[in-house]
């Protein structure tokens, strides 16, 4: 039921209505008697109103909480991946850097045993 919808002047009517129909038939101590009952009524539906919008909220707060943990995590992973392909580019670049420099070497010390063996040759003749 759409509890919106409902006019208000008629629900206050309704329930007067109703009051007076079983009011009407009744002594005076058991028309006390059914007061106390449906105020008990109103108190524990009221209890019950109260206690399921409270469970809504905590369960709007779970499910808040759940989506902060879980953006977090995935904010841990994209950072440790991105850690991840740093760590690598940087290993690839140290291993480039490293085979330049080795071949940068390796002509002078080719050039040095040319110089060597030229030098070798020419003492022997």
């Amino acid at each position: 039921m759409d509890i919106c919808k409902i006019n208000f002047c008629e629900l206050t009517f309704g329930i007067t209505a109703l009051a007076n129909s079983i009011a009407k038939d009744l002594e005076d101590e058991e028309v006390l008697l059914m007061s106390r009952i449906f105020s008990q009524l109103s108190s524990t539906l009221i209890t019950i109103a109260s206690l399921r919008e409270l469970c809504e909220i905590r369960a709007a707060e779970q499910q808040t909480a759940a989506q902060q943990t879980q953006t977090q995590k995935t904010t841990q992973q994209a950072s440790a991946q991105a850690t991840q392909q740093a760590s690598a580019q940087a290993a690839v670049q140290n291993k480039a850097s490293d085979q330049t420099s080795s071949s940068q070497q390796n002509p002078n010390t080719a050039n040095t045993a040319q110089s060597t063996n030229q030098q070798n040759n020419d003492s022997s003749k």
